[in-house]
């Protein structure tokens, strides 16, 4: 089985080079202090950049340092790891829903919804079927994870039932940069990711692209007589 994903809205991303110089670069993590800490701008909970602890919303915001330094290998995993997330899935729809706050009333994640700078990544066959964007999705290309736990639906309408998770790309560097990462697993599991980034005149953009598989657990069946 292989897996390929080139994230669809942050496969390619431009802008002019005078909006992203006036953006300024993030302080590391650790070297704020509690007050700067408790004071990390978030945009998912009003559609507007303000500080967490000001936020109408019980918001978690996981940063690229937070996802990197865990391991996560993925969207699903780093959601495993948010206090009352709960995901699941079905034979049909693996690895499909991350509930929130304990509701799950199907194997379509139909309550919560993502976003992808703030805007909406809709299914558009039975509305729920956000599997390939937990599993596949290249978490190289994100700056941070936004988590609302709560409605959303008055500012997002469709699914933001009990929760929002927005995904927020990561800066357009300066200067060209490309890197390439690769893991593998048992039962012939890989995983590798190819990025890059730069800007030339005024536009700039990035590209991830990620590709992985396994072959899975390998079985034999057998009758009585242990004949294959």
């Amino acid at each position: 089985r292989v897996r390929a994903a080139a994230p669809l809205p942050a496969a390619i991303v431009a802008a002019p080079a005078a909006q992203a110089s006036d953006v300024p670069a993030e302080k590391d993590l650790k070297d704020m202090d509690i007050e700067e800490l408790l004071n990390v701008d978030v945009s998912v909970a009003s559609k507007k950049s303000e500080a967490i602890t000001e936020a109408p919303a019980v918001v978690t915001a996981v940063s690229r340092d937070d996802f990197t330094l865990y391991g996560d290998r993925d969207l699903l995993q780093l959601m495993q790891r948010q206090p009352s997330v709960y995901t699941r899935g079905s034979y049909m729809y693996p690895d499909n829903v991350a509930s929130v706050r304990g509701d799950m009333p199907t194997h379509l994640d139909l309550h919560n919804l993502i976003l992808f700078n703030g805007r909406p990544i809709r299914e558009s066959g039975f509305g729920g079927v956000d599997f390939p964007v937990y599993t596949t999705f290249p978490l190289s290309s994100l700056d941070s994870v936004e988590v609302v736990r709560g409605p959303g639906s008055v500012l997002y309408g469709t699914n933001a039932f009990t929760g929002v998770i927005n995904l927020k790309s990561r800066a357009i560097p300066e200067k060209p940069e490309a890197s390439v990462s690769g893991q593998a697993g048992s039962y012939g599991q890989y995983d590798t990711t190819l990025s890059a980034g730069g800007r030339s005149g005024d536009l700039g953009g990035i590209a991830d692209f990620r590709i992985g598989g396994q072959d899975g657990y390998h079985y034999r069946l057998t009758d009585g007589h242990g004949v294959y």
